[in-house]
């Protein structure tokens, strides 16, 4: 009984980080966004979905190239190359139309 009690506090206590981060991410007013190492979003605030002229749900899941690519071969795209292979994360701006500002 004791293991089910601690494993479920530790439950909560992951639902409420959870929820810690979400409210600290979304009250971020600049377009932010994070992406996997395949190049998925895995977050996108509310600034990024309007910049994008998409939802959440359509940009989640998808890679930065298939949704934007009239990026691939821009200094944004080599940039974030480079990020990558540096393993530094970097903050970079972008204003194409339906483009996120990163």
């Amino acid at each position: 009984m004791q293991v089910a009690l601690r494993a479920r506090g530790r439950q909560y206590e992951v639902r409420d980080l959870l929820e810690q981060r979400e409210m600290v991410l979304s009250s971020i007013s600049d377009a932010f966004s994070a992406l996997d190492r395949q190049w998925r979003y895995i977050y996108a605030n509310d600034r990024v979905c309007q910049q994008a002229g998409m939802s959440r749900e359509a940009i989640i899941g998808r890679r930065i190239w298939d949704l934007f690519p009239q990026l691939v071969g821009t200094d944004f795209y080599e940039r974030c190359h480079r990020a990558v292979s540096q393993e530094q994360p970097r903050r970079v701006r972008v204003l194409p139309a339906r483009a996120p500002s990163f």
